[in-house]
């Protein structure tokens, strides 16, 4: 059977199969890296590294694929596309990009091993120190970390950044990573949807220095055929509202610059919670003056909140007092709320203080049921501010 390809302006994607019952494509970028696969009923999703998330068109689930069950699934993936382009079975049902391009591309499957595809991955593992988690809608954007690690790292919950120390970048390594970040992308930068700024509290920087790395950057990729968003105005990244103290003239500056949003996590309303609890030194009145200077600088915000956070006994006071939080925030059609369900690590102070108060967790339908009433709570006070769920232990880059 001939296969359809279709040739986007960003990305390639290969329908080995239209029946409705064994339905099976996949997608690449322009540099033949895997991005999705679906064989009904299951969808891959390879991160740079390799990393599977298979997922279920049956069940909200994913799961991370084991390294020898992930290198099965995509070596047959692989094996199939590349059989499709050597032996010219396919057809073109769109070519929304050049010549130049889809021949590099056709090209490139053909000479493609298994054990490329391996080594591709080493590269990056070796430009890259982990990418711990990004929002939702950043996980298509163009990861350049100009600090490393998070400036607080004390969270109970959180283990993102504990394998390193933080740090600020100096302009030239900032610069130097840059030329050989690029160079692995490739043709792979016409995937990319803006720039995310790493790593764990990008804004702790001096408004100065930020303003140097960001500049270094757009200069960098203005000259790159392969960008198809606009550097000026495409800048994200996440801040703390307790080590980071920017004025509101310093937030204009960063607006000026290409800054167009940032996350901050509030994780609860509850001052008990954070304190007692996250251990987490979050005063909910520099909260809500950050980020409604935030929103008067005209950048836009994500909020995140814990779903499930304190367990059975404290679920009151934490949904009562998160939403007049956010209640008292100036959140508009360009911001999001993420509701992101508790993820908890035996290791970690959180579980042993939840042990240790005798706080009970919620169960998984629980959490549900206090997802949906974050979610009827806010959408009548916000009823343009998108409110989405943020799965930090399903993320691949």
């Amino acid at each position: 059977m001939t296969k359809k390809v279709f040739f986007k302006k960003d990305s390639v994607s290969i329908i080995f199969n239209e029946d409705s019952e064994n339905i099976y494509f996949s997608t690449f970028d322009y540099e033949f890296r895997l991005i999705t696969s679906f064989k009904n009923p299951n969808l891959y999703r390879r991160g740079f590294d390799n990393k599977v998330l298979l997922g279920n068109v049956f069940s909200n689930e994913a799961v991370f694929l084991e390294e020898n069950e992930s290198n099965k699934v995509l070596n047959e993936i692989y094996e199939d596309a590349i059989k499709v382009f050597s032996s010219k079975n396919f057809h073109i049902e769109m070519k929304a990009q050049s010549d130049e391009i889809i021949e590099y591309f056709i090209e490139k499957s053909k000479n493609t091993t298994f054990e490329k595809v391996v080594l591709d991955s080493e590269n990056f593992r070796k430009l890259y120190k982990p990418i711990s988690i990004l929002p939702p809608d950043q996980y298509l954007a163009f990861y350049i970390p100009i600090t490393e690690g998070c400036s607080y790292n004390k969270c109970s919950f959180c283990n993102l950044y504990k394998d390193r120390p933080f740090r600020i970048k100096k302009p030239e390594e900032v610069s130097n990573f840059l030329d050989n970040i690029t160079n692995y992308f490739g043709k792979s930068l016409l995937t990319r949807k803006g720039i995310f700024l790493g790593e764990g509290n990008v804004f702790v920087e001096k408004t100065s220095d930020i303003i140097i790395a960001v500049r270094i950057i757009k200069n960098k990729l203005k000259q790159n055929e392969y960008i198809t968003f606009e550097p000026e105005n495409s800048f994200s990244g996440f801040m703390d509202t307790f080590h980071t103290k920017k004025e509101l003239d310093e937030l204009i500056q960063l607006r000026n610059e290409g800054i167009n949003k940032i996350f901050i996590g509030l994780e609860s309303g509850n001052e008990k919670i954070l304190d007692k609890l996250l251990q987490k030194p979050l005063n909910t009145s520099n909260l809500i003056t950050t980020v409604n200077n935030i929103k008067k600088a005209g950048i836009n915000v994500g909020i995140t909140v814990l779903v499930g956070v304190g367990g059975k006994e404290l679920e009151k006071e934490h949904i009562n007092d998160t939403i007049q939080t956010l209640f008292k925030l100036k959140l508009d059609g360009n911001d999001i709320i993420y509701l992101s369900p508790i993820v908890e690590y035996p290791n970690l102070t959180y579980s042993i203080l939840m042990n240790e108060l005798g706080l009970t967790r919620l169960t998984s339908d629980e959490i549900k049921e206090q997802t949906r009433i974050f979610k009827e709570s806010l959408s009548p006070r916000f009823p343009k501010t998108k409110i989405s769920i943020y799965r930090v232990d399903k993320f691949v880059y």
